[in-house]
């Protein structure tokens, strides 16, 4: 029987998780658990490495694919990307160790083949803050600033048919510490104009008022399907039950040791071990919070509820 612990970094970096990206992240947690999705990743590597990664070295969209593309276009009604793939779980225990095994076929060639090929399928944590600017006077002013937190890009492009006439591009997006991916006409974003310069209180209220119109009526912020005549069935009020970062690697642990046949017995143990050692007393799992737990994640998982998370609607 495999054996997970609750201070495993899976579970320690669900604790880290920032309030702003929490509900993106937490559904890429739970999707990645899901059987389906576990059984088409495996595949999709499976197909990618024996066969896509010899005719393709650079990857730029799943139609470039040709033996893997059917598992990619089922990873994406997953919300998942298959050029952007976070495997670092025991789930995939198998996919790492090959990546591993592919990565000193490398070394012992004196080449980066499999490096280079992996790398367009797996999504990179953040590392370092990058930036690239290219500039031409009356011509063009692309920016591109990459930080942990957001993306922030600037495209001033002069159009040649309209003389002066300048094109302007200026977007920051949120970066997420999990590669979820919604389809674009399914997911309620909109691109908001905030002048940053502004007091923080001032931009909060207006978030916050234009947040409490959505709350008030959905369809006035319609997708891209609803726009196009499909109706909208709006999701149950938001679940209180996951509502904090701890709470959720409680819930997640408990869902992975049950699905590898750990005792509840052994998981209220370790679960209040490891709450003992970083001096936490109070923290004693009941075995029916136990059981609420496993029966939240099996609705979120198993029957592809985490979607409700981001899109605000019944899937």
């Amino acid at each position: 029987m495999d054996k997970i612990e609750r201070n495993h970094k899976q579970y320690l970096a669900v604790e880290k998780f920032e309030d702003y990206e929490l509900t993106y992240c937490m559904a890429y947690e739970m999707a990645i658990r899901n059987d389906e999705v576990i059984k088409t990743i495996y595949s999709f590597y499976n197909n990618y490495v024996n066969d896509d990664i010899y005719d393709i070295r650079f990857i730029f969209d799943t139609d470039a694919f040709k033996k893997c593309k059917e598992d990619s276009q089922k990873l994406m009604s997953f919300y998942l990307n298959p050029l952007s793939l976070y495997l670092d779980y025991h789930l995939f225990k198998n996919i790492n160790k090959d990546i591993e095994e592919l990565k000193k076929e490398d070394i012992k060639n004196n080449n980066d083949f499999f490096s280079h090929g992996l790398r367009w399928i797996l999504f990179t944590p953040y590392s370092e803050p990058t930036y690239s600017k290219d500039y031409v006077p009356n011509k063009k002013l692309v920016e591109e600033k990459i930080t942990k937190r957001y993306r922030s890009f600037i495209s001033h492009l002069a159009n040649e048919d309209k003389g002066s006439f300048t094109i302007h591009h200026n977007s920051i997006t949120p970066r997420y510490s999990r590669p979820i991916e919604p389809w674009f006409n399914e997911i309620k974003e909109r691109n908001l104009v905030l002048n940053l310069a502004l007091p923080t209180h001032e931009l909060v209220d207006f978030v916050t008022k234009l947040k409490k119109d959505y709350d008030r009526d959905h369809s006035f912020f319609k997708t891209v399907k609803e726009l196009e005549g499909d109706s909208f069935k709006r999701a149950d009020k938001r679940d209180g039950r996951l509502s904090s970062q701890t709470k959720l690697a409680d819930m997640l642990y408990i869902y992975d040791c049950l699905k590898l046949n750990h005792s509840k017995a052994d998981i209220k143990v370790d679960i209040t071990i490891y709450y003992r050692l970083k001096g936490i007393k109070t923290r004693n799992l009941h075995t029916k919070t136990l059981d609420d737990y496993q029966e939240i994640m099996i609705e979120y998982i198993d029957n592809f509820k985490y979607k409700e998370l981001i899109l605000g609607g019944k899937v």
